[in-house]
């Protein structure tokens, strides 16, 4: 199931456990993650050859919607190099921010790793 987010996110959750066992997130609860880190997602703060890239980010949310620190990594990016590093870091920091206090996640929700593809001009996958 893919995420689709008008605020340049596009995101797949990636479940550890088989599907039945933990709940997916639905187009309502992608579109209040996508509103979640929205505020905090500055792509003004971008260079140009940044806000052009697209670029996958991995990170696990707890229970309640946490990310963990730890848990971040680049998955794949059209921007190489520093470029692609920066524009990573400003993902990073705009989930980490956002979700200090937790992202909006389906209920019985156990945590689990979820998979966004950032664009920042926006796009489709």
């Amino acid at each position: 199931m893919k995420w689709v987010f008008r605020a340049g996110v596009l995101a797949l959750p990636l479940l550890s456990a088989p599907a039945a066992a933990l709940p997916s997130f639905g187009t309502w609860d992608d579109a209040r993650l996508a509103a979640a880190v929205a505020p905090c997602w500055n792509v003004a703060s971008l260079s140009e050859g940044a806000r052009r890239a697209r670029f996958t980010v991995a990170f696990t949310l707890d229970a309640a919607g946490k990310p963990a620190d730890r848990s971040f990594r680049l998955v794949e990016s059209t921007a190489g190099g520093a470029v692609g590093q920066r524009a990573f870091a400003a993902a990073r920091k705009a989930v980490q921010q956002c979700g200090r206090t937790g992202l909006p996640v389906p209920p019985g929700w156990r945590g689990g790793t979820v998979q966004s593809l950032f664009a920042p001009q926006g796009g489709r996958g």
